[in-house]
């Protein structure tokens, strides 16, 4: 209980003295009477105390001082910890045991952090991420003890490779110049068909003599590594293209450009080998499988950009 200082208390010599500075003095009844002086000196508070205000009851110390609240690289750190723990206790609540060791969802969580940790620190030594995932992917799947990516779906495992694939499309045409393509269109098709063919065959060829696999397998593995080139190369092609390198030449149009005509390809001849491999039916029709899905996937894309065109429209936006 406060109260404001009267007369009576200015004659009363046992009244605490007045703070500096201070319009009243903050006085505290105890059994119906003043606080004393010489109780009030017996108390941890002195007359520092009247003229600093208290900022705290808890002395802290000097490095936590420094170390709280925290600050840079350190919140960044703790940021992400906090994130990816909300975003696991969203993932339990609404999948329950799977989110749990053991679980499907738990597998891949686990997978995208390892993997996202490794291709950071592989980016900081100017190595591509994409190396650094593989290696983690291989020893999660393989090492015993610590192979829990084995329980992860394989139809989910496959839709995420159909989805990583299309971001990676996407992104890369999303950054094409079509002035810059439409100037360079003959190059871009040398540059996407001779890498690809010429990385198939060498593989395939590699294949047969030394780990003797048969010649259809050879090039599936062949043109399965040769679809991978796009992750590697368009990444670095896209931040390029944001710090200005290469844009007036064309160039990252250039590459991306080739990248994605050579993921199609690859993708394509991937799938007349695996066709012929596997053939349980028509032979012709599994040998023409592949391009045909191709330029069903043209057309449908043209149809959906022609479409995209007009709506939203301009004039309602």
């Amino acid at each position: 209980v406060f109260v404001k200082k009267v007369d009576m208390a200015e004659s009363n010599n046992d009244v605490i003295d007045s703070c500096k500075n201070t319009a009243e003095t903050k006085l505290l009844l105890v059994d119906n009477g003043f606080k004393t002086k010489a109780n009030f000196e017996n108390d941890s508070v002195s007359d520092e105390s009247c003229e600093k205000p208290v900022k705290g009851f808890i002395k802290v110390p000097k490095i936590l001082k420094k170390c709280l609240p925290p600050r840079g690289k350190p919140a960044k750190f703790f940021t992400i910890i906090l994130l990816c723990s909300a975003i696991w206790g969203t993932l339990y609540s609404m999948t329950g045991k799977s989110a749990l060791p053991g679980g499907n969802i738990f597998a891949i969580y686990t997978l995208l952090i390892c993997t996202s940790s490794a291709g950071f620190l592989l980016n900081l030594f100017s190595v591509p991420p994409i190396f650094g995932m593989l290696v983690v992917g291989f020893i999660l799947r393989n090492v015993p003890n610590i192979d829990f990516a084995k329980d992860i779906n394989p139809q989910w495992s496959s839709n995420l490779r159909s989805v990583a694939l299309a971001v990676i499309l996407l992104r890369s045409g999303l950054g094409l110049d079509i002035q810059a393509l439409k100037k360079l269109k003959y190059t871009v098709s040398r540059l996407a068909f001779t890498p690809c063919l010429t990385e198939a065959v060498t593989i395939a060829i590699s294949a047969y003599f030394i780990l003797g696999m048969p010649w259809l397998w050879g090039f599936q593995l062949g043109f399965i590594l040769s679809a991978g080139s796009p992750a590697v190369v368009v990444p670095q092609v896209l931040v390029l293209q944001e710090k200005g390198y290469g844009i007036q030449k064309g160039v990252p149009t250039l590459v991306v450009a080739a990248t994605s005509c050579d993921d199609v390809l690859a993708i394509s001849l991937f799938g007349v080998f695996y066709g012929v491999a596997f053939s349980d039916g028509n032979l012709l029709f599994n040998i023409f499988r592949g391009p045909l899905e191709t330029v069903i996937g043209l057309l449908g894309g043209f149809v959906i950009g022609m479409l995209l065109w007009y709506i939203p429209s301009i004039k309602g936006v």
